[in-house]
């Protein structure tokens, strides 16, 4: 078994992994897609993801453990906001920019049509 070599690395550049890896999940994004326009209860959040609740707290943890979010307890609820509004701005133009070039395929797209209809996926 190979052992990994990160800590060969900075703190900052071991930390900068840590944030892309915490972000390289579709529900995390969400989550921060809505942090991002207000503070929201846990029901609120878990009421926009198609995921178990288990698997949402989960995402809530990391994201809340690596600092991007941070839980408030109010009476009986908790209510998520962002730590670093401009941080989340930054990642929301990038996601947004994303989302529009998202609808026409990659240019190398027609290259492969061949290939994934040898698989049965085209």
């Amino acid at each position: 078994m190979a052992h990994h070599k990160s800590y060969l690395y900075s703190e900052q550049e071991q930390f900068f992994t840590s944030v892309y890896r915490c972000l390289s999940h579709p529900a995390r994004l969400r989550i921060i897609n809505d942090l991002n326009n207000e503070p929201l209860s846990y029901q609120a959040i878990i009421e926009n993801h198609p995921l178990d609740i288990k698997t949402i707290s989960g995402h809530l943890t990391r994201l809340v453990k690596l600092g991007i979010i941070y839980p408030t307890t109010l009476k009986n609820r908790t209510v998520y906001s962002i730590t670093n509004d401009q941080l989340v701005a930054d990642l929301m133009k990038l996601y947004n920019k994303h989302q529009v070039r998202e609808s026409k395929p990659p240019k190398w797209y027609n290259r492969f049509i061949p290939t994934l209809a040898l698989y049965g996926e085209a």
